[in-house]
């Protein structure tokens, strides 16, 4: 079985007499691959927040920085690019998971805020 060694993911071989179990393999490839996509957006979600702390802990940043998120979707639109990936696609799942942090960040403030653990600044 051929191994991306950058990911630690197995690529079953292609073969001109595929069987089901050459299917389940990919199948069982790609519900692995799921699965660390989800653990790569629980850790970014934990970041946003962290973000949004320091966020709060400086006069110098809004909650929403519009270029920074620009950045980042452009960046991974790059990537995608780079790997013969649709930009399309991973643009619109980036605006996703952006959207997802500022979504974490916001819930945050609001729990610190109620709680009084925050600053009164937004």
């Amino acid at each position: 079985m051929e191994r991306n060694h950058t990911k630690g993911v197995d690529v079953p071989p292609q073969t001109d007499d595929p069987t089901e179990t050459d299917l389940e393999q990919v199948r069982a490839s790609i519900a692995d691959i799921d699965r660390q996509i989800t653990e790569l957006l629980e850790t970014r979600t934990k970041l946003a927040k962290r973000a949004g702390e320091l966020k709060l802990q400086s006069d110098d940043h809004d909650f929403v920085d519009e270029a920074q998120s620009d950045r980042v979707v452009e960046r991974a639109r790059e990537y995608a690019v780079d790997r013969d990936v649709d930009e399309n696609v991973v643009s619109a799942a980036f605006r996703l998971f952006v959207h997802m942090g500022m979504t974490a960040e916001w819930r945050d403030r609001t729990a610190r805020e109620t709680t009084g653990d925050a600053p009164d600044r937004l």
